[in-house]
């Protein structure tokens, strides 16, 4: 239940409330997905506040993905993504794949052609 919470606030741009949900879950079989989600609303967190660079074309690119996530836009944000980590793949230490698997998470397995981009995100990173 303590999960499904925390990606509804997400779902609904409350990144600082889930924030305290995901950090105090109890360990279990879900934590790497916990961890996935507290990455990303801290990512996300960061981003309302402006606290990231926008110095390069890719980090430009970055905030424009960061942007289509917040009006749910999820599939040009999958494919902005995609363009970032075929460019650099550890793209600011990962967190482009993290934005990528969170937005699968919290769209959720059927709303999104999530094979095909998860076949498309093995394909550029290995």
């Amino acid at each position: 239940a303590q999960l499904g919470l925390a990606k509804t606030l997400i779902v609904q741009e409350k990144f600082s409330e889930a924030k305290p949900l995901l950090k105090d879950f109890p360990p279990s079989k879900q934590s790497n997905i916990i961890t996935l989600l507290l990455r990303f609303s801290e990512i996300m967190i960061q981003y309302k506040n402006g606290e990231l660079l926008n110095r390069t074309p890719l980090e430009a690119t970055y905030q424009t993905v960061l942007r289509l996530i917040l009006i749910k836009n999820y599939e040009a944000a999958l494919d902005g993504l995609l363009d970032i980590l075929r460019s650099e793949r550890n793209f600011h230490n990962g967190d482009a794949k993290t934005v990528f698997l969170a937005i699968l998470e919290i769209a959720g397995e059927n709303n999104l052609n999530s094979r095909r981009y998860r076949m498309e995100l093995s394909s550029v990173l290995f």
